[in-house]
């Protein structure tokens, strides 16, 4: 387990240089976007090998791999955010359409096939099931196994607090993003008193960080990169945080001693990034096809473990040299199948994405001249 989490840091090595320009660059975003995106397949590959056969190979007090790798991905949407609406006119009038919009109908998309696999399939499902999935409340494949639906509820929550807060206060940023900090915080008081897993809000708090390290992004840079011991200090400050919020979690194994880690997780990465970066194509790539991957997961992993449990299965027909004398496969041989079938299946689904983006496009132009 701990070889495997090594080995998918390894990868970040390469890339690695002296930081010249601002803090939090987009090839830093996009690599580490990607390495958690690789640590999520990771953290689900091992949970579906559980399921499979009621075995423990994952020890779930290396909770690395669970909620604090999903916090980059809303600390850089607050911080991403921020900037976009800066650099980019009309973006926060748009954001509804250009952005909530498609993660949303992607969203859909996956648990349309999911819907459709799990008739396939025939593992049941009721009714309810299959309407709350569309609104994000459950799903009809795997209950939290590979689930994306908590993380698509959260960001769009998050997004729109966003929108609506720069709408109100239209060019006075520092008091949207007051606004916005107060919505996400109400948000997050909503969904623990609602009694909703602790996905939907441990890491939540991230989103409003990021906003506010975009704003304050050039100030914070300068006295990083001017301050060498500072910097070192505050490092090791986070760290230290790091591990006791680790160690709080491991004796309680409550989310109570959890949701404070993404903070510090967040706030030292940015502190890093004031001195180094990092950006090898192969993890940017992985950053890239984040959302394709993360969305994947439920329906690809599903498939696996039916094409693995079943004794006339494929797996077991064309690799039987896989399976031990227990019937059971290799965890690192079927953790490296899930990852490939993921890596494939992202890869189409966001091809046929660009295609089905493109043609509708090409529809909206034709309809507009024909009017």
């Amino acid at each position: 387990m701990k070889l495997l989490i090594a080995a998918v840091f390894l990868t970040a090595i390469p890339g690695i240089k002296k930081n010249r320009g601002d803090i939090l660059p987009r090839e830093l975003t996009q690599a580490v976007s990607g390495l958690c995106a690789c640590l999520i397949m990771l953290s689900h590959s091992l949970y579906s090998f559980d399921a499979l056969y009621a075995f423990s190979a994952y020890p779930g007090q290396v909770f690395l791999l669970d909620q604090l790798v999903v916090a980059p991905f809303l600390f850089f949407s607050g911080y991403g955010l921020v900037l976009s609406a800066r650099s980019k006119p009309r973006y926060i009038e748009n954001l509804p359409k250009k952005k909530m919009l498609p993660l949303y109908l992607r969203f859909a998309a996956v648990n349309t096939l999911s819907v459709a696999l799990a008739c396939a399939l025939r593992t049941g499902f009721r009714t309810g099931a299959l309407l709350k999935s569309f609104f994000c409340l459950d799903t009809v494949l795997m209950g939290r196994l590979g689930s994306c639906s908590w993380f698509v509820a959260v960001l769009l929550l998050l997004w729109g607090a966003a929108y609506l807060s720069f709408r109100l206060f239209r060019g006075r940023e520092k008091q949207a993003l007051i606004m916005a900090s107060i919505l996400s915080a109400e948000i997050y008081i909503f969904l623990r008193v609602a009694g909703l897993p602790s996905p939907w809000w441990d890491t939540l708090l991230v989103f409003p960080l990021g906003l506010w390290t975009a704003y304050f992004s050039k100030p914070l840079g300068a006295v990083l990169r001017r301050n060498t011991l500072l910097n070192t200090e505050l490092i090791l400050t986070f760290a230290l945080l790091l591990i006791l919020n680790e160690m709080g979690f491991r004796r309680t194994g409550t989310a109570r001693a959890f949701f404070t880690a993404p903070l510090f997780l967040c706030a030292g990465m940015t502190v890093l990034s004031a001195r180094f970066t990092a950006g090898n194509r192969f993890l940017r790539w992985c950053g890239r096809r984040a959302l394709y991957l993360y969305l994947v997961q439920e329906p690809v992993l599903r498939l696996l473990q039916q094409l693995e449990a079943a004794p006339e299965g494929f797996l077991r027909k064309t690799f039987p040299s896989l399976f031990d004398l227990y019937g059971r496969i290799n965890v690192y041989v079927y953790i490296a199948i899930a990852i490939l079938f993921i890596f494939a299946a992202a890869e189409c689904f966001a091809q046929l994405w660009k295609l089905a983006e493109r043609g509708a496009a090409a529809l909206w132009k034709k309809r507009k001249r024909s009017v």
